[in-house]
């Protein structure tokens, strides 16, 4: 565990899963915040959450659709946002999605494991994960606390 500027982590994600995402004619946008402070977290796990959910919203999205990738400061906290324009995830599932083997995917399309470990990352990070959905947009909400030297 060591401080790390996401904006280099997030655009790394960004590229990996360009080939996938343009496979569906999907648009994906990444903005990320001018200075935006470091958060004390470990690459490799953090690196998962950001796989996790730009693919979850490749699949989630129909094709040509668009996906924000939004990393800014709020107060003492960095937050990333991962925003799809998909059909949304039904009320009734939104309080599952982080459950583990719970899925929304069809039979073969997914083990329902990757929100889990989101949820898992984050919280070992000192961090929270939130989602909101409604048919048009989802939004994925990952809050961690930024690194302060000396602090």
């Amino acid at each position: 565990i060591e401080p790390i500027q996401l904006e280099e982590h997030l655009a790394d994600t960004v590229t990996l899963m360009s080939s996938k995402a343009s496979l569906k004619g999907v648009l994906v946008e990444l903005s990320v915040e001018a200075d935006l402070p470091p958060v004390e977290a470990s690459v490799s796990d953090l690196n998962q959450v950001w796989m996790h959910l730009v693919d979850n919203a490749i699949d989630a999205v129909t094709d040509s659709g668009h996906i924000a990738i939004d990393a800014r400061r709020d107060q003492g906290n960095v937050v990333v946002r991962v925003i799809d324009d998909g059909p949304g995830i039904p009320q009734e599932s939104q309080e599952r999605v982080f459950e583990p083997f719970f899925t929304t995917k069809h039979v073969g399309e997914g083990r329902g494991l990757g929100l889990d470990v989101v949820r898992t990352v984050v919280q070992s990070h000192r961090g929270a994960v939130h989602l909101t959905s409604v048919p048009g947009r989802t939004e994925f909400r990952v809050n961690l606390p930024a690194y302060l030297v000396g602090g």
